[in-house]
């Protein structure tokens, strides 16, 4: 029996919750709007340059200049080949322009 003063755990919490403390957390997921806000587990120094570029590839992707967007996009990765938010910008701006075109066809 433990003390009256000691304090339970997280895990015995969890477990008076009903909850399993062995449970993953969810993977976080990087979303077009959300550009810029990563999850705190992804810690990627992006450049200024790219982020301010982003942004604008943003507010252009708003107004549904599609193209522009990619195109601003481009030149955040020649930048940063490597930026997380410039590549899953351009994955959803390719994947959104394919299914404009197939629509339009």
């Amino acid at each position: 029996m433990p003390a009256a003063d000691s304090k339970p755990t997280s895990e015995s919490k969890a477990a008076q919750n009903g909850a399993d403390s062995s449970a993953e957390k969810p993977v976080a997921t990087t979303s077009f709007l959300h550009i810029g806000q990563a999850p705190a587990e992804i810690a990627y120094p992006e450049k200024d340059a790219v982020r301010k570029i982003l942004h604008s590839a943003r507010e252009v992707y708003l107004k549904s200049q599609f193209q522009a967007a990619l195109d601003l996009v481009t030149q955040a990765l020649e930048i940063d080949q490597q930026s997380p938010s410039a590549l899953a910008m351009q994955r959803e701006l390719v994947e959104a322009m394919k299914r404009i075109n197939r629509h339009d066809s």
